[in-house]
């Protein structure tokens, strides 16, 4: 990170707790990275006009653990 400092312009403002509209939640013992999309799926649903719509169970997987390249684990 100090690279990024002496190379750009920037100051350091904490750990990210959102970031284009996902809510971010670390589990740092665990070493677990959670975004949850509850919230922006909220916000998509009211944009449509879809707030009041029924839910229906996803067909996919609910919890997926995956690495640093973004494969399952």
């Amino acid at each position: 990170m100090e690279g990024l400092f002496r190379e750009f312009e920037m100051k350091d403002i904490g750990e990210a707790k959102l970031c284009l509209g996902f809510r971010i939640s670390r589990n740092r013992p665990e070493t677990k990275l959670t975004m949850p999309q509850e919230k922006y799926a909220w916000s998509v649903l009211s944009r449509f006009g879809m707030s009041n719509a029924n839910g229906v169970r996803t067909p996919m997987e609910v919890s997926i653990d995956v690495d640093e390249c973004g494969e399952p684990v």
